[in-house]
């Protein structure tokens, strides 16, 4: 079976009701040879689709016509940047930088108000990260900060009491967007002193007299090495280590830091002696208990310990997950032995995430005709995608990407979501068809003119179709389907196809009619739902 015959088992009903009979998805064979070395030449329109559906929110006519031709470093270089940009500057509103009180110490009438305001702030904080996705070009810095955080989870309604305030979440997307190609020790530093994360595992609470376990063991088992790297000696140990730090979230709790900002507790941390995978970590008295010392000589240590013991296994671990996300969700065969080269150049270059980037989205492997067209669009990657592909700014955009299963910051556990053949099913399949035909059912005839337009060749039928096909569809598809789009479009035009470019150049409604019915047969091919 061939990789990408994924869709095969995809039986769908009529158009007109949307509705699936069955998805029956097979895990196909796997035979690429091709490994790390440089993609030869420049990168076609093909291959530069390809990039840009896998790192960015941006595959558009105008994006491939600035990467088309380049090399594949030159290319890669404009999708990376540096990764030393500007944050973007979240808006001076409440939900950015104003603390609520606590609302687990509120009678219960006070308590759903502060919940409320809780949820409504929330919206707004993912609705501004959305607008970021939207509007994302080169460098295409959203995709790599969401990669992080499907890592990195965190989640808003962490328990069945508490909600974790949006100016820490908003601090938590802030950090993974600044580290988003830099140093994954640097990144679990981060992570493991975030305000948000202190609240989310519970270490926020965790003390000398009660250390918490949570957080050690989920950093190891999710975050850096997995299973089978660290024992519970480890956990208990290193859960020691963490303990006494502490965040400001609530109203009338400032800390000593000021709200939102992590800070250290004394009294709160255990001062005696630990032993983190065979090494030591000593006691220390009261006066030596301050926030610089324990950072330096505990917290960063223990991750040192981790990142020197563990080097290879958090190599795999991290390039493994890039792999999943960035080329193929299942990998198997000589895909192993892609993520062990990748691991090579993480350990090689300290762990700095931009070099294994870089070595990937360069290879023949990444360009290989196999992993074209074999990964299951993300909620983000479909609703963003499509509207920018489209020319539009869609209202409903959050709404489209939660309803299809991806909550931004509320995954469905700490082992994040799925992914590959969870977001497509009997529930989100009939809902992407619909996402996909509002957003076509909103353009002006107006509007699908100028989107027609932008199109490459749009004069000429035939090409325009096929370009279409070519923004659209992953793969170059049969030639008896793509008589089948040119005959709706001639139909629903009612025009010739030698007509066809005095029809578009003068904008008339019979030539919108017709892009409208072809974009909406696109929409019901299984295909439409490939990157």
């Amino acid at each position: 079976m061939k990789r990408r015959d994924f869709f095969d088992g995809f039986v769908i009903a009529q158009p007109d009701n949307a509705l699936i009979d069955r998805i029956e998805l097979t895990q196909p064979a796997r035979d690429i040879q091709a490994g790390l070395e440089k993609y030869p030449g420049l990168l076609g329109r093909k291959e530069a689709y390809h990039l840009l559906r896998r790192t960015t929110f941006n595959p558009t006519p105008e994006a491939v016509k600035n990467i088309e031709g380049k090399s594949a470093d030159e290319a890669v270089a404009m999708i990376l940047g540096t990764g030393n940009e500007a944050l973007p500057k979240p808006p001076q509103e409440n939900w950015a930088n104003t603390p609520e009180e606590n609302p687990l110490e509120q009678i219960p009438e006070i308590k759903s108000q502060i919940e409320g305001v809780l949820w409504t702030n929330y919206y707004n904080f993912v609705n501004w990260w959305v607008y970021l996705m939207q509007r994302d070009e080169f460098p295409a810095i959203e995709k790599f900060t969401l990669f992080l955080t499907t890592v990195w989870t965190i989640e808003f309604t962490y328990d069945t009491l508490a909600l974790i305030p949006s100016p820490l979440l908003l601090k938590n997307n802030q950090t993974l967007r600044r580290l988003r190609l830099g140093n994954y020790k640097e990144i679990a530093e981060e992570m493991t002193l975030d305000g948000a994360m202190l609240l989310y595992q519970s270490l926020y609470y965790s003390s000398g007299q009660n250390p918490n376990e949570n957080y050690m063991r989920e950093l190891m088992e999710l975050f850096t090495m997995g299973i089978g790297n660290y024992t519970e000696g480890d956990i208990k140990q290193g859960s020691k280590v963490l303990t006494g730090w502490r965040t400001a979230p609530y109203f009338g709790q400032p800390g000593f830091k000021g709200y939102f900002n992590t800070y250290f507790s004394p009294a709160d941390h255990d001062i005696g002696a630990k032993t983190f995978m065979g090494e030591t970590i000593p006691a220390r008295d009261a006066a030596s208990n301050t926030e610089d010392q324990v950072l330096n000589e505990e917290v960063r240590v223990l991750l040192n310990i981790m990142f020197t013991q563990r080097a290879m296994p958090i190599a795999r671990f991290v390039c493994d997950k890039i792999y999943r996300y960035f080329v193929y969700s299942n990998p198997a065969g000589n895909d192993n032995g892609i993520i062990e080269e990748l691991a090579k150049i993480f350990i090689a270059n300290d762990f700095n995430l931009k070099p294994v980037y870089e070595a990937l989205f360069t290879s023949k492997h990444f360009y290989d005709e196999a992993n074209i067209g074999v990964q299951i669009k993300t909620p983000p990657e479909f609703i963003i995608n499509l509207q920018r592909q489209l020319g539009l700014f869609w209202q409903n955009t959050l709404m489209a990407i939660h309803s299809l299963e991806q909550e931004l910051y509320d995954p469905p556990n700490v082992g994040s979501w799925k992914g590959y053949r969870s977001w497509v099913s009997t529930k989100t399949l009939p809902l992407r068809f619909d996402f996909a035909k509002s957003m076509v059912n909103t353009m002006t005839n107006k509007q699908l003119i100028n989107f027609g337009k932008r199109i490459s060749e749009y004069q000429t039928l035939d090409k325009f179709i096929k370009n279409l096909e070519e923004l659209f569809f992953p793969k170059e598809i049969a030639q008896a389907r793509h008589l089948k789009y040119k005959q709706k479009l001639l139909q629903y035009a009612e025009t010739t196809e030698e007509n066809w470019g005095n029809l578009i150049e003068t904008e008339n409604d019979k030539a919108a009619i017709g892009i409208k019915q072809l974009l909406l047969s696109f929409i019901k091919a299984p295909d439409f739902q490939l990157s």
